[in-house]
């Protein structure tokens, strides 16, 4: 099987997602805080957060954040406003698009993990040029515990190591030995204590859901080598994701699809995408702060009769969603 997810990127399922903005969070401290004081665009990044603090203030509170003790709570809640006037998420990308430009042009931009894909991919490079290098990688978020029903190889490999996110080119789903353009190349994520404990209930890195599929990890690369995984591993230094659109804006389209696929399958005729559609809803939900009691009868009612053609494939992630339904 191909599992092409020909609606992935754009159309019906990446047409409810916007545009990349950047997580709050700064991990991988030390090493980060060197990178910040030799690296100018990334200096103009963090100067676009507090431009009224000097780039030593700004290395040591936002950084400096204690995710098991909770501690400088205040600036991240600062940044966390400022991320969301529009005008600085402007600015911040602009910054980005600098940074990525540059590590394209350097070879440290990956937009995808294996090959196969027409693009400078992770896997065509010499990993021992990117030995504990910063770089960014575009990618699947996944919670190891969501590839169990999938691969119980990959699974068994993975229930031995230490960490609790990956990268990947494909969903969960797709990590399996019926996807021929899966060959096992996965990129584990390194975090730092505490960090899936403090955000387990948003997205991204929201557990009851376990994947995300628009992801962008800048953090230092290790080789499987290196790695006390077995994997190459990048550490979770900035993260980018495509947050959902507003529920009430996406909601009748994706009904009105939903309603003509049940009666001819056309965009879902293979299974991986019948199956992928099981996140949408759930990932929605999430974002508006909502639990599937809530659904209203209309999409409680259609949405049952999806789970019920879609069946024992349903994610097992996904099924307190679906059952919790009214």
């Amino acid at each position: 099987m191909s599992y092409n997810f020909l609606g992935f990127d754009n159309g019906w399922f990446g047409n409810n997602f916007e545009e990349y903005m950047l997580l709050w969070y700064i991990g991988d401290k030390e090493r980060f805080q060197k990178e910040i004081e030799r690296k100018s665009l990334f200096q103009k990044l963090f100067k676009s957060f507090l431009p009224e603090l000097k780039i030593s203030a700004i290395i040591n509170k936002v950084i400096g954040f204690d995710l098991v003790n909770n501690q400088g709570t205040n600036v991240l809640e600062k940044i966390f406003d400022i991320l969301e006037d529009e005008k600085n998420r402007k600015t911040i990308t602009e910054h980005l698009k600098s940074i990525y430009k540059k590590g394209r042009k350097s070879g440290k931009y990956f937009e995808h993990i294996e090959k196969d894909w027409g693009k400078t991919t992770l896997s065509d490079v010499d990993k021992n040029d990117l030995e504990g290098k910063l770089i960014t990688v575009e990618g699947n978020l996944i919670h190891r515990s969501s590839v169990v029903q999938y691969s119980k190889n990959t699974n068994s490999q993975f229930s031995k190591a230490n960490f609790e996110w990956l990268l990947s080119d494909f969903p969960p789903h797709g990590l399996t030995s019926k996807n021929e353009r899966f060959k096992g190349d996965v990129l584990i994520l390194s975090e730092d204590k505490g960090f899936t404990a403090a955000f387990s209930n948003y997205l991204p890195f929201c557990l009851p859901i376990s994947w995300y599929p628009f992801v962008r990890i800048t953090g230092f690369y290790s080789s499987s080598k290196q790695s006390v995984n077995g994997y190459p591993s990048l550490s979770i230094v900035l993260t980018e994701y495509r947050p959902p659109k507003n529920l009430n804006a996406v909601l009748p389209n994706i009904t009105n699809f939903l309603t003509r696929e049940l009666k001819n399958k056309n965009y879902l005729k293979e299974s991986e995408d019948f199956e992928l559609f099981a996140y949408l809803i759930p990932i929605l939900f999430q974002k508006a702060n909502l639990t599937p009691e809530l659904a209203e009868s209309d999409l409680s009612n259609l949405l049952k009769k999806y789970r019920d053609v879609l069946g024992a494939n349903i994610p097992n992630k996904l099924i307190s969603f679906y059952d919790n339904l009214p």
